[in-house]
């Protein structure tokens, strides 16, 4: 199975496709794992790697976070604007992105976990 994983990565230029469970992966675990199989090794020398690891990132967190929404019963969107303070009366035109406050509430969702 690792190996397979290893082939479709080296063998496309959209690998990141590959990383779904819909193609085999179930955990990011085993994404992970298939680096220490024979031919995991080529990935880490391929020019475009930094995508492979960011797209790792990624799909760790997207897991994450379906997890979450599913275990604590929320709406995607409405999370995502609780996090961002969206709310029904807030004015789009004077609406700063506070990076500082977004992140404890990010953090708080790992702590929860």
């Amino acid at each position: 199975e690792s190996g397979a994983i290893v082939s479709s990565i080296l063998r496309s230029s959209d690998f990141e496709k590959f990383f779904s469970a819909k193609h085999g992966v179930l955990s990011v675990c085993q994404l992970l794992g298939s680096l220490v199989v024979d031919g995991g090794e080529k990935i880490f020398s391929r020019s475009d790697y930094h995508r492979f690891a960011f797209a790792v990132m990624a799909e760790a967190l997207t897991r994450s976070c379906r997890v979450f929404l599913r275990v604590r019963k929320r709406d995607a969107q409405l999370e995502m604007r609780r996090v961002l303070q969206i709310t029904e009366t807030l004015d789009m035109q004077k609406y700063e992105f506070d990076a500082e406050v977004a992140r404890g509430r990010t953090s708080k969702f790992y702590r929860s976990r």
